[in-house]
């Protein structure tokens, strides 16, 4: 289980390198569903997804030698953007294997 500590050190270490995605309320959605609902704008991302909040933090508490050596993520997407991205943000090299059949797009973004 993830301690509170862990998530406020972890959001220190993010800060300023991810954007803060807004919370909306969908009443309409929500009617439908019976419930109150809110959606987290995670396609507002800079990459699209939630996924670089994990990466970043992750490539933050590496040692300098394991982060000489690089880091290494096999994804189909959305995981290999994210720590391609915090791995270009911390100057670490990373190298992406992604499935042949990853949709072009996600490719080209990883590549961005």
């Amino acid at each position: 289980m993830i301690t509170r500590e862990e998530l406020d050190r972890a959001r220190a270490v993010i800060r300023g390198q991810v954007h803060r995605t807004p919370l909306l309320s969908t009443e309409s959605l929500g009617a439908r569903c019976g419930v109150r609902l809110h959606v987290k704008c995670e396609n507002l991302q800079k990459t699209g997804s939630y996924k670089p909040r994990g990466g970043v933090n992750r490539i933050a508490q590496l040692s300098a030698d394991e982060k000489r050596r690089g880091v290494i993520v096999m994804s189909a997407g959305n995981l290999a953007q994210g720590v391609a991205y915090a791995a270009r943000q911390a100057g670490v090299r990373c190298w992406v294997s992604m499935l042949s059949t990853a949709a072009a797009a996600k490719i080209d973004a990883v590549r961005g």
